[in-house]
Parts: structure tokens; C-alpha cells; sequence
């Protein structure tokens, strides 16, 4: 998820101070999340390391796996694989708040191919397609808490991807936590600084998970799909800097 803006991101693009998620409040007072609250309490400094450790050294054991660009042919299996991953938001309780899958037809999959680049996370030993990430970059015109750049400053490049899906009879065993790493050196190679993406806040057991891999949240939003959603929603602006690393 350096380049020749790399002298601008101590300024506008450092790791911001990780906010309580108590004080992310959602755009408008219709959104409030209901009980149990989807923002939950942030863990402390030593809680994340140690749980970012035990991920990073769990995954120096997995190297069964290689990556590899998505053609046409992957076009069933990818499109499977990532609504596979997202079903468990299908619904009105727990973390489900939506009513639509993920990838709504293949023309949704190939749009997506179109606009970003799609890598695909294969298990070398039946060349099984256990993963799936689309990445892309782009200029920011903000900072992470939302503060507009200078029209006229350089602008630096920064990264996103969604969606990210891992085969759901394999998670937990460190996939997620490989195919993150190695979207965030693709990106580093296009230039980017840092990392961005969204989340909706049901989606607890996510943000959970990239926080312990140090990304922090820094603003809300509108959730851009509220017409497929099954209750009230917003989305977690979450960021990460590679200069930390």
C-alpha cells in the first residue's frame, strides 16, 4: 500500500493520533449506531503490538503461497471467492447491515478490473485462488482528517484497495495478514505514502484487524451505498502511513 512526495508526508501524511472511535461520530445524528455500538473501545499501545508480532511471525511460516495478476479466466472463481467473503454482511443484525452482495453481476468484477489493478493470493500446491485484493493510487486532494490540500502544493500519492477477500473456510490462519502485506508493497512500488480505505462501522471484527496492523481512524462518512443498506450506516475512514515503517 517512496516516491518524489515522499518529502511532503511528515507534513500532511504522518500517522495522525489515533482518536478514541467514541469520538467519531457519525455524519448526522440519524446514523447514531445502535447497541452494541460498532465503535468499539480502541486497544491499548501494548495490546496492538503484541498482537501485530504474533500475526507478522505466524505469517514467516506460511510461504505455500504466491501472487499473480487476474485475467478473464479467473473471472468465475474471483467473483465466487469475493461475495463468498462478504456474505456475512448480508442481513440486519450482527455485523450484516446490507441487503445486496458485494459484486452484483460479473460486470461489476470487470468494471473493477478496468479501474484497478486486481491480484490474485494462489495456493502453490493445487494453484487454488485462496485471495483476492484490487489496489489502486491516486493524488490526494486531503489530508486523512479531511482537510483540503493547497490546489497549487504537490500532491502526494496515496493508496486504497477494496475489496479484499480471503477463501472464508481459510481465514484465520494468517492469509489475511500475507495478502495485506503484500498489497501494501505494490502500492509502496506505485509511489504511495500511505494507505487508505473504508469500512462500515458494524464491521468491528475489520477494524480490529487493521488496527493491530497499524492503520488508525480518522474521519466518517457517508456510507455510499445507504440505499442497499438494512439499517442505519456509516463508513470508517481508516489510514496508514508508510513512513512509520
Amino acid at each position: 500500500f517512496i516516491s518524489t512526495f515522499i518529502v511532503f508526508a511528515p507534513l500532511s501524511f504522518a500517522q495522525p493520533t489515533t482518536p478514541h472511535l467514541s469520538c467519531l461520530h457519525p455524519p448526522s445524528h440519524s446514523l447514531t449506531p445502535p447497541s452494541p455500538s460498532p465503535l468499539s473501545p480502541i486497544r491499548s499501545k501494548q495490546g496492538r503490538r503484541e498482537g501485530k508480532k504474533k500475526g507478522y511471525n505466524r505469517v514467516k511460516k506460511m510461504d505455500g503461497y504466491s501472487f499473480r495478476a487476474f485475467t478473464a479466466a479467473d473471472e468465475e472463481a474471483v467473483y465466487k471467492l469475493v461475495n463468498s467473503a462478504y456474505e456475512i454482511e448480508l442481513g440486519d443484525t450482527g455485523i450484516a447491515f446490507k441487503s445486496q452482495n458485494r459484486l452484483t453481476s460479473h460486470h461489476d468484477l470487470a468494471d473493477l478490473a478496468a479501474k484497478a489493478t486486481v491480484m490474485l493470493m494462489v495456493r502453490k500446491e493445487d494453484e487454488a485462488i485462496v485471495g483476492a485484493v484490487a489496489y489502486s493510487v491516486k493524488e490526494a486532494v486531503s489530508t486523512p482528517r479531511g482537510t483540503k490540500l493547497n490546489e497549487e502544493a504537490p500532491r502526494p500519492i496515496i493508496g486504497h484497495f477494496g475489496p479484499f477477500a480471503v477463501d472464508p473456510t481459510l481465514q484465520k490462519k494468517g492469509l489475511g495478514t500475507i495478502l495485506l502485506r503484500e498489497t501494501e508493497s505494490q502500492l509502496r512500488k506505485l509511489g504511495a505514502v500511505g494507505v487508505e480505505i473504508d469500512l462500515i462501522n458494524y464491521r468491528t471484527d475489520l477494524t480490529q484487524f487493521y488496527m493491530t496492523r497499524g492503520f488508525k481512524p480518522t474521519r466518517v462518512e457517508e456510507f455510499h451505498a445507504a440505499a442497499f443498506a438494512t439499517r442505519p450506516s456509516f463508513t470508517i475512514i481508516m489510514w496508514k502511513s508508510f513512513a512509520d515503517e
